[in-house]
């Protein structure tokens, strides 16, 4: 008897062989059983550890730059070009009527968003410099960088301490050290100096040099 099951074998020549390989066999069958339920076993554990995850464990998503909407479209933007897409994908035609009446309300709310957004930066320039000069930079075609500099040595420079202290080294040099031994003496008012004491402008004077 193995387990709940019992083995009955007749007597013959070859009993003890048919007897071991049912054995055999028996055994086999209860190690694949065993096996197959440790498997959904830990398939469910992993089920249970994949829901907890799911459900404790923080995800962070990020937007891909080709995906990422422009910072002046608004929300009403959105859903009109979602509607032109559907739209489009209905009659598969640009010359449809629905199309170029869809295709007119979105660029003019195109157009009135951005004209909102730079508004609302240059009213704000005071207090967000950084978001005024960032669109500002977005609508520029070239990226403009200082560097790699050569030095004296002829060495490339491509640090940006050292490139700071050769900008530096240079603009310092145009400025013009003023000799301290050759300043002109102060002209006292009792000299015999002709003084400019009145000057005279008027409106009209003003208004012709602008």
């Amino acid at each position: 008897m193995f387990g709940r099951a019992t083995i009955r074998l007749g007597i013959g020549p070859h009993s003890s062989c048919i007897c071991i390989v049912l054995s055999l066999a028996f055994v086999l069958s209860c190690v694949c059983q065993l096996v197959l339920k440790n498997y959904d076993d830990d398939h469910d554990d992993d089920d249970d550890d994949d829901e907890l995850e799911r459900k404790y464990v923080a995800v962070i998503t990020t937007a891909s730059k080709g995906t990422s909407k422009p910072k002046w479209m608004t929300n009403k933007v959105m859903k009109l070009v979602a509607k032109k897409i559907c739209v489009y994908k209905k009659y598969k035609s640009s010359r449809h009527p629905a199309c170029i009446s869809i295709n007119g309300k979105v660029s003019t709310a195109v157009k009135e968003a951005k004209r909102n957004f730079e508004k609302m930066l240059a009213k704000n320039i005071r207090s967000d410099r950084k978001s005024f000069f960032a669109y500002v930079r977005s609508k520029c075609k070239s990226n403009v960088r200082s560097g790699p500099l050569i030095n004296e040595a002829g060495i490339i420079i491509t640090d940006l301490k050292e490139t700071a202290n050769i900008f530096n080294e240079y603009f310092s040099s145009t400025f013009t050290t003023e000799d301290l031994s050759s300043v002109p003496s102060h002209i006292s008012e009792s000299s015999p100096t002709t003084h400019l004491t009145k000057i005279n402008i008027t409106e009209e004077m003003v208004k012709s040099k602008l």
